[in-house]
């Protein structure tokens, strides 16, 4: 006879049942014999495995894993440096594009009123003022804004 409970009986043999499941497959092995071996055979694997002598640890293995773990959060440490950084030029692009933007739309369409700059003064006063536009562009002006946070953030100095 071919019984298909042997994972219900490890489970027993594992404790991973609740009662009810327990008292069904404790009725069962009363009168299966097979599953009876099965479990049998799992307590002997059982006993053998806490009976075997383990190897002995070496002394140096907790400072070993203690370096390992170091430099690990090193390398995670660096790789976010190294993720802020792109970030930070993914932001300085979506700032130049945002300030760029408009002003190529405004060339494109009016390439008569093209003002000239002269100095490096009148490219950052450019940078940080607001771009007049439409009304029916929608969400543009939410653009310019978070552009011209990203100019402020940006232009800071770090403090020592």
């Amino acid at each position: 006879m071919n019984c298909d409970r042997e994972t219900q009986v490890h489970a027993y043999h594992d404790g991973e049942l609740n009662p009810a499941d327990r008292a069904t497959v404790e009725s069962h092995l009363a009168t299966c014999a097979r599953c009876r071996a099965w479990l049998e055979n799992l307590r002997a694997i059982s006993n053998s495995i806490r009976a075997a002598a383990l190897p002995p640890m070496p002394s140096d293995l907790p400072a070993r894993l203690i370096e390992a773990a170091r430099a690990q959060h090193e390398a995670d440490e660096f790789a976010m440096r190294r993720l802020a950084g792109w970030m930070t030029a993914a932001a300085a692009a979506v700032l130049v594009f945002a300030i760029v933007q408009p002003l190529l739309k405004q060339h494109i369409s009016e390439p008569t009123q093209t003002a000239q700059m002269t100095s490096s003064t009148d490219v950052d006063l450019l940078a940080v003022m607001p771009v007049d536009r439409p009304a029916d562009e929608g969400s543009s002006g939410e653009l310019v804004q978070v552009a011209q946070w990203m100019a402020r953030d940006l232009s800071f100095e770090p403090r020592h």
